[in-house]
């Protein structure tokens, strides 16, 4: 009888406290957008027995189901999530300065299972809190946080690299990141020993090119910050301090519906984004207006705020105008290159320094072109005082840490629970290119592949060979020299971040479903082939073997698209892909807003959930083409979705509007004419000069390669119809710079030519 009341009253004491969160509406959109994966994750929260959950982890996996991405919600599995909220628990309850915190920073900056766009990883808050309990249980809050950072300099260094998150247990084992990854490790660290931590950053510099993101870290009851993987002796003093009083704009990010002390820039339903640049340099507010031809208000406008940055007009943020027409920013004492856009209608202006307010007033994208040159201004540099010194002693911890992290190779092999003793556990030359030559392989290229896996190198020897490395001697492997041909093809179309986060699973499935049953798979391996064309291997091997689309996780994805064929097998083929773009258009809904929080979906997701954002359908057609052994790209200079048909690339339109086929690419050709001297043939491509596409409300980049020469550049490129600029300019030291703004429109049978030029700031 007594279990019972208490059954009764605890589950009245949840019903009460879940009434009262205001989650329920949000919860049942939740488990519409999960479709099938609703039993999955739904059932943790409806187990309210108490049994097994305390009301306080219940509140906790509500409030994490309500705010996923639609990433979580097709792959989270349901013991992992209550893995994280109980280890959450544990350790605010485990450590003093618990106490300190409430139910706000708890469930925004601790609770979390993600930090921002890295795949979601099963693991990492046990394996950190293990490691890191015993290094801060004598200290206080303040020098816990200070000590994490010191441990994550211990596993993790700067490396620059692609823009794709990669998840904070690969960083571990990888031993490098790049700044956002350094910051997700780093994160995830704090929040594993109870101290809320989020992602702060700046999404383009204004005084210089590049970009930067770094870690806000709450202690003794305010925020503070430092660099990822960059110990100091205090707060508030890294590397990029005066940078970041230089910002135009600062973003912190918050899991779910914050409401804070701080100043709200913009609510995305499942999180939000917190304006701090009023915390790292002087500001000012800034109001933009949006009228039409008649001079009213126009409301649902879109206000993209802009830098000169990477040679072209980078977007910062872009805000919504309100029923007044307006818009409204706290922002950093520089120019901003305002842009607009609503119905088909288009502005933009050059906005100083010194004005707080500007009016733009709508109207066809042609008359953009009076915009011809700007005077661009950062801030003002300030100098700031190095209030904690380093000293020897601290330096010679850094040179310790540093040589830990050199030394750690193994991580793979424990991992694995594989014994260590007779492992070779680095790539050696000797070791590699000697299995290679007997296995008939580029050996300096698998040296190379295997170099760049860092940690994860031992599962890629793993795929290729079927064997782990062993220091006893050379293993020829359990494939034939065939199939081990392919396996390295597939090892060869691997990014550098590829090499470190493939798992042996993931590239089993890529290889075995569809490309090595594909005909021109088999002439691919052949030792004498005659009758293929280097063109068509290189398509083949980019556009159908490799095992990624664009920024999707590197995970398996390729069996339940093989299986939906299985089951569809009319849409297999289909002239123009007709019946296939339909049924993608008819069954899968297209979010208009995408989740700031989570990567993009896998093919398999998009297809399991029956939902996702434009792009991710997108991608799902590229890739049930890549099954069938069809080429499809997202077009590496326009970014534009395209399938091989025949003898040529075709778009692909599957948004609602157009015919459901592909259709020939509508491009038109481009020249760019620059002057003999120096400084016009030495201009670097997204540093000195850009190309853009302009989209709406904003520009959208081309790719001509990062940072290459304008005289190796070949002229004339193809790209697709529409209006375009072209923009120029030499920063100086100041980080300002005199920018050239040459507008042209490329037509699909009138070739378009357009001149380099460079100006000062009187011209």
């Amino acid at each position: 009888m007594k279990k019972l009341i208490l059954s009764l009253l605890v589950q009245f004491s949840s019903t009460v406290l879940f009434a009262a969160d205001g989650l329920d509406s949000l919860l049942s959109a939740q488990r519409d957008r999960a479709g099938s994966s609703t039993t999955r994750l739904f059932t943790l929260i409806e187990e309210a027995d108490g049994a097994r959950f305390s009301p306080a982890e219940l509140a906790d996996l509500r409030f994490l189901v309500a705010y996923m991405p639609l990433s979580d919600l097709a792959s989270l599995d349901k013991e992992a999530l209550m893995e994280n909220v109980q280890l959450a628990r544990q350790s605010h309850q485990q450590f003093a300065w618990g106490a300190q915190l409430t139910d706000e920073l708890f469930r925004h900056f601790v609770l979390p299972h993600r930090v921002t766009q890295e795949p979601f990883v099963h693991g990492w808050r046990s394996r950190f809190l293990n490691e890191l309990a015993p290094r801060v249980k004598n200290l206080s809050m303040t020098e816990a946080a200070l000590e994490v950072n010191h441990w994550c300099h211990e596993y993790v260094s700067y490396q620059a690299d692609d823009s794709r998150d990669q998840d904070p247990l690969t960083t571990m084992r990888a031993g490098l990141g790049r700044c956002e990854e350094e910051m997700i490790f780093s994160i995830c660290a704090l929040r594993s020993i109870g101290i809320p931590a989020r992602q702060c950053y700046t999404p383009r510099w204004a005084h210089t090119d590049d970009n930067h993101a770094w870690v806000e870290v709450w202690t003794d009851g305010k925020w503070h910050y430092f660099g990822a993987c960059e110990p100091e002796p205090g707060f508030n003093k890294a590397w990029f301090s005066e940078a970041a009083q230089r910002t135009m704009l600062v973003v912190s990010t918050a899991y779910g519906d914050y409401h804070g002390n701080e100043p709200v820039l913009r609510r995305y339903g499942r999180s939000t984004l917190i304006n701090s640049t009023s915390v790292y340099g002087p500001t000012r507010e800034m109001s933009v207006s949006v009228n039409d031809k008649q001079g009213k208000p126009v409301s649902g406008a879109k206000v993209v705020f802009n830098l000169y940055n990477y040679g072209g007009i980078q977007p910062l943020v872009s805000l919504e105008t309100g029923d007044d027409g307006i818009v409204h920013l706290t922002c950093g004492k520089g120019d901003w290159i305002v842009s607009a856009g609503h119905k088909g209608l288009s502005a933009i202006a050059h906005v100083r320094a010194s004005e707080d307010s500007i009016t733009l007033l709508l109207d066809k994208p042609n008359k953009m072109t009076k915009l011809r040159s700007v005077d661009y201004t950062p801030p003002p540099e300030r100098k700031q005082e190095d209030i904690f010194p380093q000293d020897s002693l601290f330096r010679c911890r850094l040179t310790y840490e540093d040589s830990v992290r050199n030394d750690f190779w193994g991580i793979w092999a424990k991992e694995a629970n594989l014994a260590v003793n007779d492992l070779q556990m680095h790539p050696d030359s000797v070791y590699v290119v000697s299995f290679a030559n007997s296995a008939a392989l580029d050996g300096q290229r698998l040296l190379e592949i295997f170099r760049k896996a860092r940690g994860n190198w031992g599962h890629l020897f793993h795929f290729l060979t079927g064997s782990n490395p062993q220091k006893s001697g050379l293993s020829a492997g359990v494939y034939s020299s065939l199939e081990q041909k392919g396996r390295f093809m597939l090892l060869d179309n691997l990014t550098d971040k590829d090499c470190r986060d493939f798992s042996v699973t993931a590239l089993e499935d890529h290889l075995n479903r569809t490309t090595s049953k594909t005909p021109l798979y088999e002439q691919l391996l052949a030792t004498n082939v005659t009758t293929l064309d280097s063109a068509t291997k290189q398509r083949f091997e980019e556009y159908v073997v490799a095992p990624r689309i664009e920024y999707e996780p590197s995970a398996v994805w390729r069996g339940e698209l093989c299986a939906f064929f299985l089951a569809h097998s009319a849409l297999m083929s289909s002239r123009d892909d007709a019946a296939l773009i339909s049924w993608l258009r008819d069954s899968v809904v297209v979010e208009k807003e995408k989740d700031r929080l989570g990567p993009p979906l896998l093919p398999s997701q998009t297809l399991q959930l029956r939902r996702g954002s434009e792009r991710d359908v997108e991608t799902l057609y590229a890739g049930l083409c890549r099954v069938r052994g069809i080429p499809a790209r997202f077009n590496p200079v326009s970014s534009q979705l395209e399938r091989w048909e025949g003898t040529e690339w075709r778009n692909v339109k599957i948004n609602r509007g157009t015919d459901a086929k592909t259709e020939a690419v509508k491009n038109g050709t481009f020249a760019v004419k620059a002057a003999s001297d120096s400084t016009s043939q030495n201009a670097l491509y997204n540093k000195d000069w850009a190309v853009q596409k302009w989209d709406k409300d904003h520009f959208a980049e081309i790719d001509f390669g990062f940072h290459t020469p304008f005289r190796e550049v070949s002229w004339p490129q193809e790209l697709p119809e529409g209006l375009y600029c072209l923009t120029s300019g030499i920063r100086r030291k100041d980080g300002s710079a005199p920018v050239s703004v040459t507008w042209f429109e490329i037509k699909a049978k009138s070739p378009a030519i357009s001149s380099l030029k460079f100006r000062s700031s009187g011209d």
